[in-house]
């Protein structure tokens, strides 16, 4: 009965193995002949029909018609046999001839020293040649076929409990081989099973039930149908861990990308789930796309004991349902799409694992499933070390950044390290050539897998994901990609709810609507758009992206849509430069550079001004690139970068000297004394100012002049020169005046009001404050009306009017928030943390204060990240909590000496002195105030002077050196008064007086 077990090999889902496997010791030798003669002439016939059909398929790539291939040469070689040994030379030379065209290597005898021979030695050199030839091949091609082999030997596949010989266990492997390819399994269910299924029925309906009479079901107390496990298997811990955790009486789903590894995960969960002896019996069936739930339901049943082929599609499946409700197993449906095939599921105390790109399933809650991604980095790095043993010693930087660029996806690096062990060039230049696109080894083929995740989808969805394959990488909003498609509001989310739904698009936000593809996908996406297309493209985002950034510039609270838009604008002035489209390339930056640098977005502001200094710097546009130095330098500034942010400065003021760009120039200066100004050189800073106001006065840029008032006013006032600083801003008010320039003529009563306040005038200061308000209102300038509001609650917080004060901040927390500024709302919510801790509400305070330091974080604004800790610390040291106090107080000097302000440490260092004061530590009190005071003897601020001076004496009190005390008491007095400076005046006098 040699070929009886090719039936059953071949034919194992079409007539169910286990009923025939069975009976077969069992049936006399009239049935045996009955089934053996029929089965052979109708197998190996149909099986060589196959063949032919798939040699003549150019869709059927190499490796599927070697798999086909094999089974073909095992067929013809049992035909041979039986036809008697007339026959057999002419075949065997046939077959040779056949081979030596395909595989010219194939280690085969010579057909002449063959048929020289007897024909038994005849019939054995061919076997022999036969066997070594496909052990050759396999040894190549496919490296688990042995284990796969001893698995059939050890599991069943047996005759009269001898193991099969090598040809047969050979067929069954083929025949396993061939099912699970999908196009070559179509091609043979066809040509091959229709006419097979046919023939059956002719068997007598005696022979039939004498074989029903004589089943002995199989074993079922440990019986395993899952696919053999993969060499060099990575597993996932973690995952494991989870489904571990999850896999219950209820299903669980896998859900995740083209080649994430769920089938594997599953798989690999229930292997070591049997091996242990947690469940005794597993079993795995593909689904896949565009088969029917009767066709998977029957294969299903066909692996269960008691499968009666010759039953309805629906007593098939009834059975099979019956039958694992009655036993302890696990379940896998692999690869779902079609909802409708969860009715597969039994029911307890079967457990099912789906697998599914899609994001969820019927009756599946959340909890229940298990988004599967690519592999954790130490998950790779097992991988290619099992794969590619000492490749990651020597080239483990190239290999992690291929890794990291497919975003591990286990599939993808399966392939990419069995290539790269076959390649013959030198390592480092075969890391450099694996790309998307060439990711192909045998049956793996990852475009081809990607192209067929696509392909089902309407042309809709296809066209919003090339879309989205254009626009940036780290994610897109959906309305701009669905602009870009040409898509309507409807028609966009019908598309990307088909994408999602199979996983081929990502969530990166649902509530701002942000999407992704996985790189892989990109990749071939992008590969497959013709040229015109992905023009036309990115033609498309220009316009999309100019229409909403020059609304923004019309109407600066319309600034969520370009928010969302941001991340396009790099690619969109690389593509505009390309094109030489410079027009429209200097609207684009300057508006997406700015509206990203005023609404927080420094690193993607940062981004677009490095892109566009490149494309600049290549073109030689001199004029262009010190205008970028200077826009780099200010977000640098903003990120306390202040050494980098001056050379850029002086790079710029370079360029401008050598184009005579006066212009640039002062430019240049006035940002450059801001930084001096920080690092507490105050002379360098206005001397630097002093640059500006000449050149202004030689040029007679008037406008220039005002600038340059209000800006060395500004130093003047915050060193504590507060009469040299109002004659400056009086100044700025004339000249103002003389030109109507309305926004200076508000900054200088701002300037003024602030100055008026600390010489406790409040009702002059808020006389000039309400005229900067109304000056703002007229201009619609939102930024200049919200920093007004801010001076003005500062003012009603020195009258204890609080409740006035915080009404104030929160109208200016909202203006800031209309206009998407996080610098004013870190601010305002710094000053309301300061309002509610004089109220005493110390836990809202220290909420709002902690909100200021994470939007200091977001931007990477470490002066405000300073402000933000003092406030804190004051919150603490109010709430006795002075150890808290202390430890924010240290963080805030420390981030003073990274921005090397030195203004910021000299009250740093008078805060720590009081608190440590304040808790006896006396010493270290003094020394701290005596840095303040040195300090402020360097920056020539007097009013730090006195604060110091002041601490100072308080401390000596508290040392019972009351002499001492009054003399630096009494000059603090001095100073405050000399700085009409009545507060601090007040309490100094009171000290004075009670020694």
């Amino acid at each position: 009965m040699p070929a009886i077990e090719c039936l059953l090999g071949s034919l194992f889902y079409a007539i169910g193995k286990p009923v025939v496997d069975a009976a077969i010791a069992k049936l006399p030798d009239a049935a045996t002949g009955i089934i053996g003669n029929r089965a052979d002439a109708l197998v190996c016939t149909a099986i060589r029909k196959g063949w032919k059909s798939i040699q003549s398929s150019s869709a059927v790539n190499h490796d599927l018609q070697r798999a086909a291939r094999r089974a073909y040469l095992k067929a013809t070689y049992d035909l041979a046999h039986q036809a008697g040994e007339t026959k057999l030379p002419s075949l065997i030379q046939s077959e040779i001839k056949a081979l030596d065209t395909w595989l010219p290597d194939a280690p085969l005898p010579n057909i002449d020293t063959l048929l020289s021979q007897e024909p038994t030695q005849r019939h054995q050199a061919f076997h022999q040649g036969v066997h070594d030839w496909l052990t050759t091949d396999l040894d190549r091609w496919q490296p688990t076929w042995r284990a796969t082999i001893e698995r059939y030997a050890h599991d069943g596949w047996e005759h009269n409990n001898q193991p099969q010989d090598w040809r047969t266990l050979m067929t069954l492997y083929f025949a396993e081989e061939i099912k699970t390819n999908d196009r070559v399994s179509r091609i043979f269910d066809a040509e091959m099973l229709s006419d097979i299924r046919a023939e059956i029925h002719t068997i007598p309906q005696t022979t039939v039930d004498l074989l029903l009479q004589h089943i002995h079901p199989p074993d079922t107390k440990s019986w395993n149908r899952l696919a053999p496990r993969q060499p060099g298997l990575v597993s996932r811990p973690k995952h494991l861990a989870w489904l571990g955790d999850h896999i219950t009486a209820s299903p669980v789903l896998l859900r995740g990308e083209a080649g994430a590894g769920k089938s594997t995960l599953a798989r690999d969960f229930a292997w070591q789930s049997w091996e242990r002896g947690d469940t005794p019996i597993v079993i795995e069936q593909f689904c896949g796309r565009g088969r029917s739930l009767e066709s998977i339901g029957v294969e299903l049943a066909a692996k269960l004991p008691h499968h009666e082929s010759r039953q309805s599609p629906e007593h098939q499946i009834e059975r099979a349902h019956h039958w694992l409700r009655d036993n302890k197993a696990l379940l896998i449906l692999d690869d779902i799409w079609d909802e409708s095939l969860c009715a597969l599921n039994p029911g307890p105390p079967t457990t099912v694992i789906f697998t599914s790109r899609h994001t969820a399933l019927p009756d599946i809650p959340e909890d229940a499933i298990l988004h599967v991604e690519g592999f954790e980095p130490e998950e790779t790095e097992n991988l290619l070390n099992q794969r590619l043993p000492g490749w990651l010693t020597t080239h483990g930087d190239a290999l992690r950044s291929f890794a990291r660029r497919l975003e591990h996806l286990p599939y993808a690096l399966a392939i990419a390290a069995d290539l790269l062990r076959r390649d013959t060039r030198p390592r480092a230049e075969a890391i450099a050539a694996l790309r998307t696109e060439a990711l192909v080894n045998g049956t793996l083929n990852l475009p081809k897998l990607l192209r067929t995740a696509i392909a089902p989808h309407t042309t809709e969805a296809k066209a919003l994901l090339k879309a989205v394959a254009v626009c940036s990488p780290d994610g897109v909003w959906l309305p701009l990609a669905g602009e870009m498609s040409g898509l309507d509001n409807e028609a966009m989310w019908t598309a990307a709810n088909q994408l999602a739904d199979t996983s081929l698009l990502r969530t990166i936000d649902r509530e701002t609507s942000r999407f992704t593809l996985h790189t892989a996908l990109r990749d071939i996406v992008l590969k497959d758009l013709d040229p015109k297309t992905q023009h036309q493209l990115n033609q498309a985002r220009v316009e999309a992206l100019l229409r909403r950034l020059t609304a923004w510039d019309k109407d600066r609270t319309q600034w969520l849509e370009p928010l969302y838009c941001v991340p396009e604008v790099e690619a969109t002035i690389t593509f505009l430069a390309k094109a030489e489209d410079w027009k429209r390339y200097t609207i684009v930056f300057n508006l997406g550079a700015e509206h990203a640098y005023r609404t927080g977005l420094l690193v993607e502001a940062f981004s677009i001004v490095r892109q566009c200094r490149l494309n600049i710097e290549q073109i030689g546009d001199r004029a262009g690139t010190h205008a970028i130095y200077g826009f780099e330098a200010l977000i640098l500034q903003s990120w306390g970068r202040l050494d980098e942010a001056m050379n850029l400065h002086r790079r710029e003021e370079a360029i401008c000297h050598e184009l005579s760009d006066i212009q640039g120039l002062l430019t240049s200066y006035t940002n450059q004394a801001l930084i001096l100004a920080v690092w507490g050189q105050v002379g360098e800073a206005m001397s630097m100012h002093k640059k500006v106001e000449l050149i202004c006065e030689q040029t007679g840029d008037r406008h220039g002049l005002i600038n340059s008032f209000g800006n060395q006013a500004t130093i003047l006032k915050n060193t504590g020169q507060l009469e040299e600083a109002l004659n400056l801003f009086l100044k700025q008010e004339g000249l103002s005046h003389e030109l109507a320039d309305s926004a200076s003529l508000a900054g200088s009563y701002v300037g003024q009001a602030q100055l008026r306040r600390i010489w406790g005038q409040p009702e002059d200061a808020m006389s000039l404050l309400k005229k900067s308000e109304v000056i703002y209102l007229q201009l619609g300038d939102l930024d200049g009306l919200q920093l007004s509001y801010g001076n003005q609650a500062t003012i009603m917080q020195d009258q204890d009017r609080l409740d006035d004060a915080m009404a104030l901040h929160q109208k200016s927390e909202s203006i800031c928030e209309s206009l998407g500024d996080l610098r004013g709302l870190s601010k305002t919510y710094g000053n309301q943390a300061l309002i509610l801790k004089r109220s005493g509400r110390f836990d809202e305070a220290m909420h709002l204060a902690k909100k200021e330091a994470a939007i200091c974080l977001q931007l990477g604004d470490v002066a405000g990240l300073c402000h933000s800790y003092g406030s804190q610390a004051g919150i603490l040291q109010a709430q006795g909590q002075h150890s808290g106090a202390l430890a924010l107080l240290k963080l805030e000097e420390s981030l003073c000496h990274y921005l090397e302000d030195r203004v910021g440490l000299q009250i740093c260092y008078g805060n720590q002195a009081v608190i440590l004061k304040d808790t006896g530590q006396l010493g270290k009190a003094m020394e701290l105030a005596k840095k303040q005071e040195a300090l402020s003897l360097e920056l020539g601020d007097r009013a730090g002077l006195a604060f110091s001076l002041a601490n100072q004496g308080l401390i000596l009190l508290d040392q019972n050196k009351s002499g001492q005390a009054r003399t630096l008491l009494t000059q603090a007095l001095q100073i405050f008064t000399e700085l009409n400076m009545p507060r601090e005046r007040a309490l100094a006098e009171t000290w004075v007086n009670q020694i």
